[in-house]
């Protein structure tokens, strides 16, 4: 399968809305963002996505996706490492066995895991394995 990863910053209905593609068999994705469920208050923009030391949304990344076999654990790990500072996200993906992660942070630029790579359309993966 491919599944396309979309770009926080692009429409929803846009002929370019997906950043890259990650080609998964056997495998979950799950991504977690703050680029749909939101609201405006006196002009400032709240995500969904609430950090529970702060209890306001967390603002490490536009949007975080997790590679894993199972989708459960997935969705739970892509909220958890979405709260996450990105050291301590990092850290704890890599310490995860069958765990991939792609991290959107709010510039644009774009982290992923080593194993996240091989997945990856702009990394050189097609799908054809």
């Amino acid at each position: 399968w491919g599944i396309g990863i979309f770009n926080p910053d692009s429409p929803v209905f846009s002929d370019d809305r997906n950043l890259d593609t990650v080609y998964i068999n056997d495998a979950s994705v799950v991504t977690s963002g703050d680029y749909q469920r939101y609201y405006y208050v006196q002009g400032v923009r709240y995500h969904h996505l609430v950090d529970p030391v702060t209890l306001m949304p967390a603002g490490y990344y536009r949007a975080l996706t997790v590679v894993t076999v199972d989708s459960g654990r997935a969705d739970l790990l892509s909220t958890e490492l979405f709260l996450l500072p990105y050291e301590e996200s990092r850290q704890l993906a890599e310490s995860l066995e069958d765990v991939e992660v792609l991290w959107i942070m709010p510039d644009g630029e774009i982290r992923v895991t080593q194993g996240m790579t091989k997945l990856l359309r702009s990394y050189g993966a097609s799908g054809q394995d």
